[in-house]
């Protein structure tokens, strides 16, 4: 453990990580910054998001955009007993980020150093989209039924 936190490689993988990847919560910019708790010098340098004010490793802007989308387009809402505001958002966000990175990570798509096939991202799909709510299935599926029954005496 000692020895990944003063390799050289440890300060050019957060180094390569701050230039491509975004905050989990707002989406914004990364930058190193020396965070105080150990004595060795460069264990103290972390990936920090200056506009949430908090240490954060990042994810793939490709994978936050997604993440914003379907909260946002879904209303995904995985925290429900919180109130509705915006730190309850990024919540949200950054947790369906961490599912879509280790799904794209266990797919072997996604690694430390980035995505290793090309990929193409389609913003413009959401307006194809239905959401219904149990209301609307539940009074679909009466008139599903009552049309076969109606079918079935003719």
């Amino acid at each position: 453990m000692y020895s990944l936190y003063c390799s050289e490689s440890r300060i050019e993988l957060l180094k390569r990580r701050k230039k491509r990847c975004v905050c989990k919560y707002c989406g914004g910019p990364l930058t190193l910054r020396r965070i105080i708790f150990h004595d060795v010098e460069d264990v103290r340098v972390e990936i920090f998001c200056d506009s949430c004010d908090r240490i954060e490793f990042g994810v793939e802007p490709e994978i936050y955009s997604s993440a914003r989308n379907f909260v946002e387009n879904l209303e995904f809402d995985y925290y429900e007993s919180l109130d509705q505001n915006e730190k309850k958002k990024q919540m949200n966000i950054a947790k369906v980020s961490e599912i879509l990175s280790w799904g794209c990570k266990n797919l072997g798509i996604l690694n430390q150093e980035g995505f290793q096939i090309p990929l193409e991202m389609r913003q413009s799909d959401w307006g194809e989209c239905l959401v219904l709510s149990s209301e609307d299935i539940d009074s679909q599926e009466k008139q599903v039924k009552y049309d076969a029954d109606s079918i079935k005496s003719k």
